[in-house]
């Protein structure tokens, strides 16, 4: 660790294999991994870099094959505050949460963390559960503008949830992006077939995400301001 009076550098090391030079500009990119379907979420990095960022500093790496790979962190040393503590007024001022409430069902609790934190910075409010029976008792008790669930989870199933949702004729049930780390899974290519149904691949890119998150969501408040009651 290192300080010149203005910027706190710390730098990390190792003699691993190295990063390949086609994957290094993606490694703190959310949800990207070089593990296999199941081994991780690839958001370790991510998560690192969004703290970071937050902090106003850097993140960076150097790394040459089969020499290990650098990781440097700058982050700015912050200005004293004059006078007393007790008299600075910290005000952060919150993102307004006006963009809908939104279920996060990921047995996963990286990826859980991951979409709510990134879901509340975006204005929406989001609620999570690791399992279908909860995702669905959450459902029973209030309402959802839309659902974010993954596919293959312990005992029930997102698609299990997605149907009993169906069953119910929930408006959620016309309301879910379903989450799959193998999409080429004939059962899924079935169901997403079958039903018309939008599945995104794990790995993802959390921007088209987004879009198609804010493109459901803008339907309720479209339908409010031409008919002045929410959309259903």
């Amino acid at each position: 660790m290192c300080t010149d009076g203005h910027t706190i550098g710390i730098s990390v090391a190792d003699d691993g294999p190295g990063i390949a030079p086609d994957i290094i500009n993606k490694i703190f990119d959310p949800f990207f991994t070089t593990q296999e379907v199941g081994k991780g979420t690839g958001l370790g990095l991510s998560i690192c870099h969004g703290i970071v960022t937050e902090h106003n500093g850097k993140i960076s790496v150097k790394s040459d094959r089969g020499l290990g790979a650098e990781f440097k962190v700058e982050i700015p040393v912050e200005a004293a505050i004059p006078g007393p503590l007790d008299e600075v007024k910290l005000q952060v001022a919150p993102v307004a949460a006006s963009g809908g409430r939104i279920l996060v069902v990921d047995d996963e609790p990286g990826v859980r963390d991951f979409l709510s934190q990134f879901l509340s910075r975006h204005g929406y409010r989001a609620e999570t559960a690791a399992d279908a029976d909860s995702a669905y008792a959450l459902i029973q008790q209030g309402d959802f503008d839309l659902m974010l669930t993954d596919i293959k989870m312990p005992g029930a199933s997102g698609i299990d949830l997605a149907r009993k949702v169906k069953s119910d004729n929930h408006k959620l049930a016309e309301r879910i992006i379903f989450m799959s780390g193998d999409v080429m899974e004939p059962n899924i290519q079935k169901f997403a077939g079958g039903e018309n149904a939008m599945v995104i691949t794990k790995p993802f890119d959390i921007k088209p995400l987004l879009s198609h998150i804010k493109s459901i969501c803008d339907k309720d408040e479209l339908a409010t301001a031409e008919t002045g009651r929410p959309g259903i």
